[in-house]
């Protein structure tokens, strides 16, 4: 697996340079392998959902769920409300994503 994690900014979790990688497919564990790998669920002929991990809290993490639907020629996203679509080749757009931990 390659990855090119864009803009050399931290995740949410503080990481540099890791991303995460999304998968139907059931990928052994690998010490060397910098990514986390997450499941997707197939929902239909072209769509899947997830769930991206977010910050830790007292009881485990916060997550966001989503959805992807494959297009000809994209993948649309839908987290948080918001719609993002995917093209191979280009960046997609910065998406702020409102991960609520409870602190007030």
């Amino acid at each position: 697996m390659q990855t090119i994690p864009g803009l050399g900014t931290p995740d949410i979790l503080g990481r540099l340079g890791v991303g995460t990688y999304f998968s139907v497919d059931k990928l052994q564990e690998d010490p060397e392998r910098k990514s986390a790998v997450r499941g997707l669920t197939q929902k239909g002929a072209s769509r899947f959902t997830g769930s991206l991990e977010g910050p830790a809290k007292k009881n485990g993490t916060v997550n966001i769920d989503f959805e992807l639907e494959v297009e000809s020629g994209a993948v649309s996203l839908k987290i948080a409300k918001q719609k993002v679509t995917l093209k191979p080749g280009e960046w997609g757009d910065i998406v702020e994503l409102p991960f609520s931990v409870g602190f007030v």
